[in-house]
């Protein structure tokens, strides 16, 4: 608990109102903390947090299939593009209508069926 001590709690508990800030020193690093009505404390993430999560999150989940699952790294590259590109290149087409523009056409969604399926599989594998 020492090791807690030395932050300084930054309380947020009523919107537009100024937080409540404990510390016994000043200068310590802050935690930012949102309280619910009910008395839960959430921790309130800086605005690049998500970006920064997610970064994180692709490299962990490319060292899985690579280093533990053994991937092939074309074969993970080839999964991605479909991933990435589902339903884009369909989206400024002129034959489409403007409540279809953003959604997958049927051979996408059997395309990435497929390979969803090939990587669970192997997520299954003992």
């Amino acid at each position: 608990m020492k090791h807690l001590s030395r932050r300084c709690f930054v309380i947020y508990r009523y919107p537009g109102k100024p937080p409540t800030e404990i510390a016994e020193e000043d200068n310590l690093p802050k935690i930012l903390l949102c309280c619910s009505n009910n008395g839960h404390y959430d921790i309130v993430y800086p605005r690049n947090y998500p970006v920064d999560a997610a970064i994180c999150q692709a490299l962990l989940y490319e060292l899985l299939y690579t280093r533990v699952l053994g991937v092939e790294e074309e074969e993970l590259q080839m999964a991605l593009e479909g991933f990435k590109g589902g339903g884009r290149r369909y989206r400024n087409s002129q034959s489409m209508c403007s409540e279809d523009a953003g959604y997958d056409t049927p051979e996408d969604r059997l395309q990435r069926s497929s390979l969803v399926s090939r990587f669970c599989c192997r997520l299954c594998l003992p």
